[in-house]
């Protein structure tokens, strides 16, 4: 289970993190989200059950499937990825198993860890800087809150995700 929270941030943050966290290095990735195409009677949409499937592709490629968001104070959602060869013969495979390409999201990531938290600051084309606190485990919950409240307590919680906003903001 992914247990993480997203907060809406100035530059500065990346100056905190500096200081307090290990640096990890820095990547560009593209998110290209999928979803059903409902001609031919196939059809699951996954804006609607709050799931989502995407093709990560940064220095290696991923596959990503989202379960549904679990409601509380930090985002959680079952979280299933796994590195794949050929993003392209991935995304030919997704295609014939009728899902189709939505959207691409588009982020320069610097990757930091805290304690034993994952940290990104991410700069995401078209919206701005986030700071994404990640953990794993049973307490989970409890560090990323912990964290959250000692390193960037005035910062705006944003509980959308990054395609739920890029979506809003092309008008899909």
């Amino acid at each position: 289970m992914e247990v993480e929270v997203k907060l809406k941030i100035g530059r500065e943050a990346l100056e905190k993190l500096m200081k307090v966290a290990e640096y990890l290095g820095e990547r560009v990735e593209e998110d290209l989200y999928f979803n059903f195409d409902c001609v031919g009677g196939c059809c699951r949409d996954f804006a609607k059950t709050d799931e989502a499937i995407r093709i990560r592709k940064s220095d290696k490629c991923y596959l990503t499937y989202k379960g549904p968001k679990l409601g509380g104070e930090v985002k959680a959602r079952e979280e299933v990825e796994f590195e794949v060869g050929d993003c392209e013969k991935v995304k030919k495979f997704l295609e014939k198993l009728c899902l189709k390409p939505v959207i691409t999201v588009k982020k320069k990531r610097k990757l930091f860890k805290y304690k034993d938290l994952n940290i990104t600051f991410d700069e995401i084309e078209g919206l701005g800087t986030f700071v994404e606190i990640e953990g794993f485990g049973e307490d989970a919950k409890e560090k990323v809150l912990e964290a959250w409240r000692e390193l960037f307590p005035y910062a705006e919680k944003v509980d959308k995700t990054y395609l739920e906003m890029v979506l809003e903001l092309t008008g899909r």
